[in-house]
């Protein structure tokens, strides 16, 4: 309580009027009423006070706010009353003053609580805990079921809840059982409209006081009806999509936007050597299968592929990286990474997809090794056309050295300087004949004529040629005796071991080393290490090749022998040398060991097998050549070779008659098919071939005997000569020896 002067200010105030604005009573008399009135109070205060001042009312009661010293509002119930002095003198107000404050807080919830439930977006009612009935519901459950303002009112709960595997007042018994023991009860209900449609909802039960029904249940139910349908689908969806997870067999995992794994199935677990979620999910991917590239160094995180997806916000492909197992091995990988997005479009990680491509890339790499070996089987079939080409006209031209030099050698005394020389060139002849068969072998265009014979003097003469084609920094050793154990082998294919090996060893000492050759004999027995791997037991010769080069790691140990391989650069070596070497002496029975480490050389055995047989002798000089006067037909198209071969067969006797032509030859048969005795003719040539030549003269006389030659042919050999009708089939050159013993044979035979 409080009394003013008609000034407004305070004269007089009580206890409770001081605690209610929270001033002592000096503050409050030093005050007027408007000071104290809340800003926007004051112009209804004065409309009042000016009423009473005009006469027009003496006293009024309104609800107003005043102002706590602690700037706080204070709602109070004002009852003012003005008394009049007739002087005006005495006259003063006399203000009643209850404090409202908590009544309104309470008044103003109330409010709010009933505009929230009118508002609220979820269907509100209320049900007495006795019995069930229902004495509320808002507009939204009145929305939601279908029912008018205030129809449910009275009504029954279970009226409202679906009959499904309970009975609707079984399932309001159980919900209310729930509230008993744990005063709340939350989930998933079916309730049904009033027009009998079910719906579901997901409801909040809990129970208050009310100050008219006593304990009531609040039941709070949110339409989910299109939820579960989109629950069931994404239900399926996800039963489909972990189906697919589960069996595809691609490996498939997610990734964060910071590079953790969200999900991983089956196969990326299989394939990374995995077996618990925990091993992968939480884990940074980079860091775990992606941090090191295939040679081992350091895969740096900001440079990975797989973060294009959700940095650059577009999908990528690599076709072949590695990934890592938990046990550390690496296996080669194609994976495709796509950006991930959430609802508003945002990307929150990526989905990749991975597949092992070990075998595609065995197989790209057999592939390519087999375009390896096509190019160099095209290449050396090219090689073998032009070494052929190459034969053909060498041994033309060889056939005439050697031809005119053993002529020669019959018009010279044995023991004069002439013969000496003479003798010299035709054994130079006759390993150049050697050289010329050797490049038809390697060509793969002659066959092997092996020999019995004592390998040691081929190896020395091998030493001999190579060493005059090396560096001078590279010294030869060699230790091999005059003689050891006869060997059967095609000397031509003893010069293509050693040079080969020699060859190989230069490169790998980098041209500047000392490269050790030994030859000697050696007793295999049972106990040897070598019988265990196919050599049978008894004696052999070893030949040896040492060299003070890089050496070789085991990777390359296991494939030297391999065709095409080789570690020489491109257009140094084709990597055909040591498996057609390996391919030579495994044809002889033979075997090859190697030994070798990194800086410390190279160490290369070689075993042929000993024959008993005795050696097989070459060029027997001084023999009496059988001969004789019958009239010979020799065809060929080389006039040098032509003239050198009539002159060495009319030496021996015969009547040659000599065509360059062989169409010319031909009409000569023709003409007088009985005064020849023998035909030799040259396979290749101009306008008709030896083959044909045979095959017209067969026709005019079958029984006459003929002889054809070749420098070398791809189309005629031995037996196919035989198959079309000729006696014999001779290869240039060929000396005045064997022509003579050749002739007599097929004319005796005849």
């Amino acid at each position: 309580m409080g009394i003013a002067s008609t000034d407004g200010k305070l004269v007089r105030v009580n206890k409770s009027f001081c605690q209610m604005l929270g001033y002592t009573e000096d503050e409050l008399l030093q005050k007027t009423n408007r000071d104290l009135t809340h800003p926007d109070d004051i112009p209804l205060t004065n409309s009042y006070m000016n009423q009473i001042d005009k006469g027009e009312i003496d006293s009024y009661e309104i609800e107003k706010r005043y102002v706590h010293k602690n700037g706080t509002i204070v709602y109070a119930l004002l009852l003012l009353s003005f008394h009049r002095d007739k002087n005006d003198d005495d006259s003063y107000y006399i203000a009643q003053i209850q404090n409202i404050s908590e009544h309104k807080r309470t008044e103003d919830q109330i409010l709010l609580q009933s505009e929230i439930l009118t508002r609220m977006s979820e269907a509100v009612y209320l049900i007495k805990k006795n019995d069930a009935l229902i004495v509320y519901t808002n507009p939204k459950f009145e929305e939601l079921f279908g029912y008018d303002h205030g129809e449910m009112i009275g009504k029954h709960v279970s009226i409202v809840n679906y009959p499904t595997e309970l009975d609707p007042e079984e399932k309001a018994g159980e919900i209310i059982k729930s509230l008993d023991k744990e005063g709340i009860w939350r989930g998933e209900i079916q309730n049904i409209k009033k027009d009998g449609t079910p719906f579901w909802c997901f409801a909040s039960v809990s129970t208050l006081k009310h100050s008219k029904y006593g304990e009531v249940i609040v039941s709070i139910h949110t339409d989910i009806t299109e939820r579960k349908l989109t629950q069931e689908e994404f239900k399926e969806s996800a039963e489909n999509l972990r189906l697919l997870l589960k069996h595809t067999v691609e490996a498939i995992y997610g990734l964060d936007t910071e590079g953790n794994c969200t999900f991983a199935n089956p196969a990326c677990f299989s394939f990374l050597g995995y077996e618990n979620d925990d091993d992968l999910i939480g884990k940074n991917m980079h860091n775990l299968i992606h941090y090191k590239l295939e040679d081992g160094s350091y895969y740096p995180e900001n440079e990975c592929h797989i973060y294009e997806a959700f940095i650059n916000n577009t999908s990528t492909r690599v076709d072949d990286e590695v990934f890592w197992r938990a046990d550390g091995s690496s296996f080669p990988v194609e994976y495709w990474s796509h950006p991930v997005y959430n609802d508003s479009g945002e990307v929150r990680g990526s989905v990749v997809t991975f597949i092992d491509i070990s075998e595609r890339k065995e197989k790209d790499k057999k592939n390519k090794i087999l375009e390896e070996q096509l190019r160099q089987a095209v290449k050396m079939q090219a090689v073998g056309t032009l070494a052929g080409g190459i034969a053909h006209e060498f041994n033309n031209l060889l056939g005439v050295i050697m031809g005119c030099a053993d002529m020669a050698r019959d018009e010279v005394a044995k023991d004069s300087f002439a013969k000496v020389q003479l003798d010299k060139v035709m054994k130079a002849s006759f390993r150049v004949k050697d050289l010329v068969k050797q490049i038809l072998t390697f060509s793969r265009q002659s066959q092997q004529q092996r020999i019995s014979t004592d390998p040691c003097s081929h190896v020395k003469e091998s030493i001999k040629l190579i060493q005059t084609s090396i560096p001078s920094s590279v010294e030869i050793k060699s230790n091999a005796p005059s003689s050891c154990g006869n060997i059967l082998i095609d000397p031509t294919e003893i010069q293509q071991i050693v040079m080969n090996f020699c060859s190989n060893a230069v490169w790998a000492m980098k041209e500047h080393g000392v490269l050790t050759i030994n030859l000697i004999e050696v007793d295999l027995t049972d106990r040897d290490e070598l019988i265990s791997k196919g050599l049978l037991v008894g004696r052999y010769v070893e030949l040896s090749f040492n060299d003070t080069g890089c050496g070789m790691d085991q990777e390359t140990l296991s494939r030297i022998f391999d065709p095409f391989f080789t570690t020489k650069e491109v257009g140094k070596g084709t990597g055909m040398g040591l498996s057609i070497v390996h391919g030579i002496i495994e044809s002889y029975g033979g075997a090859i060991t190697v030994e070798s480490e990194v800086g410390k050389g190279s160490t290369f055995h070689i075993y042929f097998p000993i024959t008993e047989k005795p050696a097989t002798q070459e060029h027997v000089e001084d023999e009496k050549h059988p001969r004789g006067a019958e009239q010979i037909l020799f065809v060929d198209d080389e006039e040098m070779y032509a003239e050198m071969g009539k002159d060495m067969i009319s030496r021996l006797g015969y009547n040659v008659d000599l065509r360059i032509d062989s169409i010319q030859a031909l009409e000569s048969f023709k003409a007088a098919p009985d005064k020849y005795d023998l035909v030799i003719s040259d396979q290749i040539m101009p306008g008709l071939s030896g083959e044909e030549i045979v095959k017209e003269i067969r026709l005019i006389r079958p029984d006459i005997p003929i002889i054809l030659c070749s420098g070398y042919s791809s189309q005629m050999d031995e037996e196919k000569a035989k198959s079309i009708g000729t006696n014999a089939f001779v290869y240039k050159p060929i000396t005045i020896k064997d022509i003579a013993k050749l002739i007599r044979k097929v004319l005796d035979a005849t």
